[in-house]
Parts: structure tokens; C-alpha cells; sequence
């Protein structure tokens, strides 16, 4: 069968990359002139105030066990030891989920035994996008580190209001990281090249941090029979964390700037207005190249080298 599909392709354009799109008029950088400005001071300064910190690390994810909520909260842990007690005090990692799920775990159960000396907050409750805009805005990093992910939204959203990332390098969350290649770029992915999670390129966009997975297992369900889980190791996570932590937050700013420059321009597709433009774009050179299949497709049998398992299946 493999035969009939190489003697057969599929032209190019029939198979087009489409990517998640973020509402820029959802999520945006807060400036000082923005209509919301007000609001968002007033809150911002409230939350902080209420927490007594000035760092905020941000995770919107639900909580299930391929994203790692565990990991998170270690690598958080092991990232404020570091710190001098007054200065790990200041921080806070908000985690935008379910505090328990039966398909991920207990988390203040898990903060109470890894975590109890630092602060986490863990908002459970369904929010407003005006709200989960104003988070984004508040965190001065957002931290997705899912063992696998098809895109991983909240790098996104993130980036569109101008904060920096932390990704884990599998699936789609490679992406939000734009990795080049020696020609300076972004790398393309192809049945020799799916992945970039052993470290085949390094250099990526100034407004992530990428952390390289340290080892691999193939997980699957009966939806996605196999699928590489790729896990990333707490302490290179906490290095990441320790990363942006150690910026100054001009740096940090003008690092997030290049990032929402990046995903709301028309390299990565990845804005609402893009992903609109995108989609007529693929259709319309659908209709412009498309022919009518034949009604029957005729095959020499002689020539096609098909292997019949004891089922009957072609394979």
C-alpha cells in the first residue's frame, strides 16, 4: 500500500498549515493610554498587595497529567530555594485550574508536601476573558511544560499581551519557541524532522526560554493509539524559571515586546487576523487548482507490492 501512496501523492497545496489564532482585541498588552488601563492598575496593585509579592509566574492549563502540574509546582519550589528567603517570598506561582481532577491530581495536597514553604495560588474558577487578559499582563513569565502537546494555547495568549514564555520543546509548544536553522530560519518539520526535542537546533526567539526534554516514553489511549511523551526534568525547569527571574524587568519587557511583534505578524499565522486570512488564502488556491477525481482509479496489481495480514488488511 505504501507503494500506491508514493506512486500517487497528494499535490502540495492540498495539504496547508493553518495554525491557532489569538483575538488580539482579547488579549493585548495593557498600556498606560488603554481604556482598561485603570481597571487593570486597580486590580493588579490589589492582587499583589493582597499576596505581598512583586514575581508572578503564570500557568493556564487544566489539571491533568500530561501538563505536568506536579513538576511545576517542584520546579517551583526547587527555583525559590535558591533564592534568599526575603526574595523568595516575593514570589508567587498562579496556576489558572482545577484545584482536583481525577485526571491530574490533588494539587494542594501536592503544594502542602512539596511546596509549603512558598506561595501558590491556584484560581479555580471560571473567569471572564477581560480577567485571564488582565493575569497575563499582571505574570512576567507564563510556563507551559506539558509532556505533550498538540499547540499549547497559553504560550500564545501570552505572547499576544507581551510575556515572555517557558516551553517545553515537544509538539506544538516548539513552535511558540521559533527555532532557526543554520540559514537563520524558523525551522520546518517533515517525516525525516518531526521534532526538534533532542536539541537539533538551539537558537530560538529571544522571547522564550525552551527546556529540552531529558528523557522519552511512548504513551497512547485508544483515540491517539501512540504518541511521544517527553518530559522535561524539574530542575532544568527551575533553571528556566531562575532565567527570566534574573532579568531586569526592561529586559524582560523588551523581550516580550519582540515576541507580540513576532506572533501577531504575518510569519507566524497566529493571530485572529491572520488565521482568517489564512484560511481564505487555502481556499481560494483550493478552488483555483482543484480537479475532479476520476470516478474509478484503476490499478495494476502486478506492479504494487501489498502485504495482506491474516485479518485481511492491507498493510
Amino acid at each position: 500500500m505504501k507503494n500506491v501512496l508514493q506512486k500517487f501523492p497528494k499535490p502540495d497545496w492540498a495539504v496547508q498549515w493553518v495554525p491557532h489564532g489569538c483575538n488580539e482585541k482579547v488579549f493585548f498588552p495593557i498600556t498606560a493610554l488603554h481604556p482598561v488601563a485603570p481597571e487593570f492598575e486597580s486590580w493588579s496593585t490589589s492582587f499583589k498587595k493582597h499576596h505581598d509579592v512583586e514575581y508572578i509566574m503564570f500557568w493556564n492549563n487544566r489539571n491533568i497529567r500530561r501538563k505536568q502540574p506536579a513538576d511545576l509546582i517542584l520546579a517551583y519550589k526547587t527555583f525559590c530555594d535558591r533564592l534568599p528567603k526575603d526574595k523568595a517570598s516575593k514570589c508567587i506561582l498562579v496556576m489558572k485550574t482545577q484545584a482536583i481532577d481525577n485526571n491530574g491530581t490533588d494539587l494542594p495536597a501536592v503544594v502542602r508536601a512539596l511546596c509549603p514553604d512558598y506561595k501558590v495560588y491556584i484560581h479555580d474558577q471560571n473567569i471572564e476573558p477581560k480577567l485571564m487578559n488582565f493575569f497575563y499582563n499582571l505574570s512576567n513569565v507564563t510556563i507551559n511544560i506539558a509532556s505533550n502537546e498538540g499547540f499549547g494555547i497559553s504560550w500564545c495568549e501570552s505572547l499576544h499581551t507581551a510575556t515572555p514564555i517557558i516551553n517545553n520543546v515537544t509538539g506544538g509548544l516548539q513552535d511558540g519557541c521559533r527555532f532557526t536553522d543554520e540559514n537563520g530560519d524558523w525551522i520546518e518539520f517533515n517525516t525525516e524532522f518531526p521534532t526538534n526535542h533532542d536539541g537539533t537546533y538551539k537558537n530560538h526567539g529571544e522571547w522564550a526560554k525552551p527546556v529540552f526534554p531529558s528523557n522519552r516514553s511512548i504513551q497512547g489511549s485508544p483515540q491517539t493509539p501512540y504518541i511521544f511523551d517527553d518530559r522535561c526534568d524539574f530542575r532544568d525547569v527551575a533553571d528556566a524559571m531562575q532565567y527570566w527571574y534574573d532579568m531586569t524587568k526592561e529586559e524582560r519587557e523588551q523581550k516580550g515586546q519582540s515576541g507580540y511583534e513576532w506572533v501577531c505578524g504575518d510569519e507566524s499565522n497566529m493571530s485572529a487576523r491572520r488565521m482568517g486570512e489564512r484560511f481564505i488564502e487555502c481556499i481560494e488556491e483550493c478552488f483555483e487548482k482543484w480537479t475532479p477525481r476520476k470516478r474509478f482509479t484503476l490499478f495494476n496489481t502486478n506492479e504494487i507490492d501489498i502485504d495482506i495480514n491474516k485479518s485481511g488488511v492491507i498493510v
